[in-house]
C-alpha cells in the first residue's frame, strides 16, 4: 500500500480527542505488521477516553539504545462540518486537489507517522546493532502523556528523537511549552435548590442563547473570539441577579471551541449568585490572558504566550471552566508561577476553586549534537534548509528536554494556516521528501 492510501483510510478513522485513538491504533498496527515490523499496541485511559499507542521496530535492531521517530495519532476536533469545503463537508474524508491532501489529521500528525513508518519499513533488511530505531504512535502531544506511559511500558533509553509536528520540512530546536488549567466555581445554595426545582415548577421558563466563533487553533488565538468567552461577556450586559440555568461549550480544553451554549431564567433574587460570579471570571480571564502579550519571544507566531478557553460545563454543584495555555521560551518558570499565583488569588476572590492540572516548560533543544548533524547532511541531499527554526505548537520536545535527550521537532505542512483548522491540508511532495529525509537519518544514525 502507498503512503496515500494508508493515509485515507487513516483519516476515515476518527481519532479527535474526545474520541480517542484505539481505533486508529489497531489499523496502523495491522499495516506495520504487514510490512514486516514488530509492532505493539498498549491501551491507556487518558482524561476518562480509552487510547492507546505504538511501538513499531525494525525486527533485525537489538540495539542497547534507541532512537524515536515520535507522532501522535490524536487530532484536534473536527468543529462545524460545513467549514469542510474542500471534503465535501466531511473532515474524516481525505480529498485531493492537485498536490494536496485535505482532511483532518493530514497536515498534524497522521500522514507525519505514515511516512516515518514506511521510511523504516524500507530499512526491514539491515541489521542495527548501535542504536535501534522505534517508531512510537502516541497521545496528548502538549502534555507527552502517551509517550512518557510508553516510554514506563517500554523502559526506553534514547539517544536521540525526532518528534512530528509540521514545520515546513525543517528542524526546530526550539518550542513553546503548555499548561492545562482548570477553575471549579460552585453554585450558591439558594440558587442550587432553584435550579433542582426548576423544571418542576409550574410555568417555569427559561432563555437561552448560542454563541459561535471560528476555531482558530494553529492561527494566532483571539481571546475575545472565543465563543465560551462571548458568553461570559454577555452576561455583564444583563441586569444582576438572574438564575444560570446551564452554560455548555466546548469539547476539549485544548482546542478552540465552535460553539457555547447559555440558558438563563429571567427572575430576580440571585445577586451573589452564579451569574455575578462569571461576570468576574471575564475580567479575571481577561487580565490573565492579557499579562501574555508583556513577554515575546523571536521566531515564533504569535511570539507571545496564548490561552485558549476550550471547555465549559455545567453540573449540579458547579459551573467548571479548563483552558490551555501555550508559553514561549522566553516565559520563565518564576514569570510562569507569577501569573498562575496571580489567576490563583483572582479565583479564590470569587470563590472558585483553581488548580493546574497539567505543565510542561517549554523545549530548547541542543544545535550542534550527532543527531544534528546527521539530520543536517540528509537535509541537504533533499535540497532542504538546515536551518534551526522555533515550531508554534507544543509537543513531546519538552519532556526530551527535560531528560537530556538530543531532540528535534521536524514534520511536512504548515503549523499556521495548513493545520488545526478546517480545510487542514498538506503536500504530498513534502511528504515523499520527509519518508526519504527519515528514512537516510535512520540509515546514518542507527548504523
Amino acid at each position: 500500500m502507498s503512503l496515500l492510501e494508508i493515509g485515507r483510510k487513516a483519516v476515515s478513522i476518527d481519532s479527535s480527542v474526545s474520541q480517542g485513538t484505539v481505533d486508529i491504533a489497531q489499523y496502523l498496527l495491522g499495516v506495520a505488521i504487514n510490512l514486516g515490523l514488530e509492532a505493539e499496541i498498549f491501551n491507556e485511559t487518558y482524561h476518562g477516553i480509552d487510547n492507546a499507542s505504538l511501538w513499531i521496530t525494525n525486527s533485525n535492531a537489538s540495539a542497547p539504545k534507541e532512537f524515536l521517530l515520535v507522532s501522535h495519532l490524536d487530532t484536534a476536533e473536527p468543529g462545524e462540518y460545513f467549514r469542510w469545503i474542500k471534503t465535501g463537508a466531511n473532515p474524516f474524508q481525505a480529498s485531493i486537489d492537485g498536490d494536496h491532501v485535505y482532511g483532518l489529521g493530514t497536515a498534524d500528525a497522521k500522514f507525519d507517522f505514515i511516512a516515518k513508518m514506511l521510511a523504516l519499513a524500507a530499512t526491514e533488511k539491515k541489521t542495527y546493532t548501535k542504536i535501534r530505531p522505534v517508531l512510537a504512535g502516541t497521545f496528548g502531544p502538549e502534555s507527552s502523556q502517551g509517550l512518557i506511559k510508553l516510554l514506563r511500558r517500554k523502559k526506553f533509553k534514547p539517544a536521540g528523537a525526532l518528534v512530528g509536528r509540521p514545520t515546513g520540512l525543517q528542524l526546530a530546536n526550539r518550542g513553546p511549552g503548555y499548561a492545562l488549567i482548570e477553575i471549579a466555581i460552585p453554585f450558591g445554595s439558594e440558587e442550587k435548590k432553584y435550579r433542582e426545582t426548576h423544571d418542576l415548577i409550574e410555568n417555569s421558563h427559561s432563555q437561552s442563547k448560542v454563541f459561535s466563533g471560528i476555531n482558530k487553533f494553529g492561527l494566532e488565538p483571539d481571546f475575545y473570539d472565543n465563543p465560551i468567552v462571548k458568553s461570559l461577556e454577555y452576561l455583564k450586559l444583563l441586569p444582576t441577579g438572574m438564575a444560570v440555568i446551564s452554560l455548555e461549550g466546548g469539547t476539549s480544553p485544548l482546542s478552540a471551541p465552535d460553539i457555547a451554549v447559555l440558558e438563563l431564567d429571567i427572575v430576580d433574587g440571585f445577586e451573589q449568585g452564579m451569574m455575578n460570579k462569571l461576570s468576574g471570571l471575564y475580567e479575571v480571564l481577561k487580565k490573565f490572558s492579557g499579562a501574555f502579550r508583556d513577554i515575546t519571544a523571536e521566531g515564533f507566531t504569535p511570539a507571545h504566550s496564548t490561552f485558549n478557553v476550550g471547555q465549559i460545563q455545567s453540573d449540579s454543584e458547579e459551573i467548571k471552566i479548563s483552558g490551555s495555555c501555550r508559553l514561549v521560551p522566553t516565559v520563565t518558570h518564576e514569570i510562569y508561577e507569577k501569573w498562575l499565583q496571580q489567576l490563583r488569588n483572582d479565583c479564590e476572590k470569587l470563590g472558585a476553586r483553581f488548580h493546574v492540572v497539567d505543565y510542561k516548560p517549554p523545549f530548547t533543544g541542543v544545535i550542534d549534537g550527532d543527531l544534528y548533524k546527521v539530520c543536517k547532511q540528509a537535509l541537504g541531499e533533499e535540497k532542504l534548509s538546515a536551518e534551526l527554526i522555533s515550531t508554534t505548537l507544543a509537543s513531546e520536545a519538552s519532556f526530551f528536554s527535560r531528560i537530556k535527550c538530543e531532540c528535534y521537532v521536524f514534520g511536512a505542512g504548515q503549523s499556521v494556516g495548513s493545520s488545526h483548522i478546517a480545510n487542514e491540508h498538506i503536500s504530498m511532495n513534502s511528504l515523499r521528501s520527509s519518508q526519504e529525509f527519515y528514512k537516510n537519518v535512520i540509515d546514518r544514525y542507527c548504523l
